[in-house]
């Protein structure tokens, strides 16, 4: 993995952000989530990550979903937990792939990031 070297994101990260807070940017889809059908709304983006995760771990995107809606506590929605999901096990996979050269702290707030 490439350690980052400039603190500015770079064009796509910026199109992926328009393109995920655009209107309608969520995709409904009908899904089996243990013995029973439901239909959960998630950005592309996280359709995508849930499949590749599904893909990694060589399971079904159904088996993976009823994993998730067990472990998940009563007040949190399955789309919010599909997403937390998601976001860890990425953030999991890079870590693991980084153990030997860590990423240095960026210099700047967040704010100057972006400009």
């Amino acid at each position: 993995m490439t350690v980052l070297t400039s603190h500015r994101l770079p064009f796509p990260v910026l199109a992926a952000v328009h393109q995920a807070t655009a209107p309608r940017s969520l995709v409904p889809r009908s899904v089996r989530v243990g013995s029973r059908r439901t239909s959960m709304r998630l950005e592309p983006q996280f359709w995508t990550g849930l499949d590749l995760l599904a893909r990694q771990e060589g399971c079904q995107i159904a088996e993976l979903l009823d994993v998730i809606d067990r472990s998940r506590d009563a007040e949190t929605s399955l789309s919010s937990a599909v997403r937390v999901v998601v976001v860890s096990y990425f953030q999991w996979l890079a870590s693991v792939e980084t153990l030997a050269t860590p990423v240095q702290a960026p210099q700047q707030n967040l704010s100057q990031a972006f400009f």
